[in-house]
Formats: structure tokens, sequence, C-alpha cells
């Protein structure tokens, strides 16, 4: 008897403990609320194909170089109005 109940317990107490775990549903990512193109996220001003980032949008450097097969990337940040880093 002690070994049917010690059996049905292990069996049962993952099948709990995975339905218990899995009560909270991770957000669905709403990808219509993300910007279709470059320019929708307003980094840049004037014609996008002139790369001109706009106000309170800062360029940077990374302290280690990192190896992209050759390409050039230009590393952009926005502070919000007012702060500073």
């Amino acid at each position: 008897m002690r070994t049917k109940i010690l059996l049905l317990s292990i069996l049962l107490f993952p099948l709990l403990y995975i339905s218990f775990c899995n009560q909270k549903k991770a957000p669905k990512n709403d990808s219509s609320s993300f910007p279709t193109s470059l320019k929708e996220y307003g980094l840049f001003d004037g014609p996008i194909d002139r790369l001109q980032p706009a106000v309170n949008v800062f360029s940077y450097q990374l302290s280690s170089a990192l190896f992209t097969d050759y390409a050039e990337k230009q590393r952009l940040i926005r502070l919000p109005r007012g702060k500073r880093i």
C-alpha cells in the first residue's frame, strides 16, 4: 500500500507542479506596435539617406571593437529631454 501511495505521489507531483507553474502566461508580443521602418523610430532628421541624428539622439562607439565582417554601423542612443548621462 505504501509503495502505491509513494509511486502515485511521485507521478502526480510533477504534473501538479507543472500545472501550477504554467498558470501565468507570458504576454503576447503585438508586432503591430513596433515601427515597420527605420524612419518611424524618429532617430534621424532630414532625408533618411543622410542618417543625420535627430535632437537628443547621440552617436557612440563601443570601447571594445567587435568584428562584423567589415560592415559600417552607426550606434545611437536617444535621451529623454532634460536627461543626461
